[in-house]
């Protein structure tokens, strides 16, 4: 359990955005649950940002809810009495999503198949929570807490590589949901036409085989940072070329990049990345589309789930 200091600095970059910060003036937290394939995290933020308790534990390959549960009232048992109102919860998780149904189908967590997981959320907490995919939730994050200029944030494209892929698209300052709450996520956009690699969807050539850390470490056969040089190259490639693509759809200005694959493989990935979106981001629309790393490090998937609950309460 890891009780965590005020982070002004997170403050500071939602007021130096440019916008007001819409989030502040309630004294009611935000109870912030992250399902993803390596960790289960929950935590305790507040209406501007500050995360005052988080915890968190390495998913298990079984017994997923089981562990889920303990990890979310562990969290809530610890809150002090200054933090005793919770108003929100907010929950993220990796996708297929089914909104409005409340159910996820993570492809890489087998436990969680049609799992209702927004609906025992409710029931565990007592607290009407709001389901959004990891991707929607850290684009939202960084559109209110990662201090990009306004007008980027508010036309934006998230990818997060790591096991695996998510993403979100913000478009006119709104986070863009679909009829099932899975748009956005760039994992399987086409990328390679003939003799694409495998992907968990059941599908070939998709996004996710070429950036995610499980795909590339089981294909070099070694940890990622050894990866060489043309798997660094096909890389920065690929998300290039599902950036451009998304980009050209969504009239987007600023695309962001994230997770482990994009910290293991350096700087010299984003460079690759930047160089191939603006080869084919050819429209004149695009000519200002930048490429750049996200800001928001450890503390992005649980605030994410935060303004997930946030943003629907304010509608």
């Amino acid at each position: 359990m890891t009780a965590v200091p005020s982070p002004a600095s997170i403050d500071a970059v939602a007021r130096s955005s440019g916008r007001p910060n819409r989030v502040q003036g309630d004294d009611r937290w935000v109870l912030a649950v992250d399902v993803g394939c390596q960790r289960l995290s929950a935590g305790l933020v507040s209406a501007s940002g500050q995360m005052v308790v988080r915890d968190r534990v390495t998913t298990p390959t079984r017994g997923v809810w089981s562990a889920l549960e303990r990890l979310v009232r562990r969290v809530v048992a610890a809150r002090s009495a200054e933090h005793d109102r919770i108003g929100w919860c907010g929950v993220t998780c990796e996708g297929p999503i089914e909104e409005p149904a409340g159910r996820v189908s993570p492809l890489s967590m087998p436990a969680l198949q049609g799992f209702e997981l927004r609906q025992r959320i409710s029931e565990l907490t007592d607290i009407d929570a709001v389901l959004e995919t990891r991707g929607n939730g850290r684009a939202m994050a960084e559109r209110w807490f990662g201090g990009h200029d306004p007008d980027d944030a508010d036309h934006m494209i998230v990818v997060i590589a790591s096991e695996s892929v998510d993403g979100g698209v913000i478009v006119d300052g709104q986070v863009v949901h679909g009829r099932t709450g899975n748009a956005g996520n760039l994992a399987h956009v086409l990328v390679e036409l003939d003799d694409g690699l495998a992907c968990l969807c059941g599908g070939s050539g998709c996004l996710m085989p070429y950036v995610s850390t499980r795909a590339l470490e089981a294909e070099i056969n070694r940890p990622l940072r050894r990866a060489p040089a043309s798997i660094r190259e096909r890389t920065g490639v690929m998300l290039g070329r599902a950036i451009a693509t998304a980009a050209s759809s969504f009239d987007s200005r600023l695309a962001l990049i994230g997770g482990a694959t994009v910290a293991g493989l350096g700087p010299e990935l984003t460079e690759v990345v930047a160089r191939e979106t603006a080869q084919r981001a050819k429209l004149s629309h695009l000519q200002d589309l930048r490429v750049d790393t996200v800001a928001l490090g450890p503390e992005g998937p649980l605030l994410g789930a935060a303004v997930s609950a946030l943003s629907r309460a304010r509608r």
